[in-house]
C-alpha cells in the first residue's frame, strides 16, 4: 500500500512540474518577450533621436564657422 502511495505522489509531482514549466514558458512568451521587444524598440528610437540631434549640432557648427577660400 505504501509503495502505491509513493508512485501516486511521484506521478503527481511530475504533473505539477510539467504544468509549472508550461506556465513559465507561456508567461515568458506572453509577458516577458513583448516587454523586452518594446524596450528594445524604444531604445532604438532614443538612439536614433540622439544621433539626429548630434548630426544637426555638427551641421550647425560647420555652418557657423566661416569657410576660407
Amino acid at each position: 500500500m505504501e509503495s502505491r502511495n509513493t508512485y501516486v505522489l511521484a506521478i503527481l509531482g511530475c504533473i505539477i512540474i510539467i504544468i509549472a514549466m508550461f506556465f513559465s514558458l507561456s508567461l515568458d512568451k506572453i509577458i516577458i518577450k513583448p516587454l523586452i521587444k518594446n524596450y528594445a524598440i524604444l531604445d532604438t528610437y532614443i538612439r536614433l533621436d540622439q544621433s539626429k540631434s548630434l548630426t544637426l549640432l555638427t551641421t550647425n557648427i560647420l555652418d557657423a564657422v566661416p569657410h576660407e577660400k
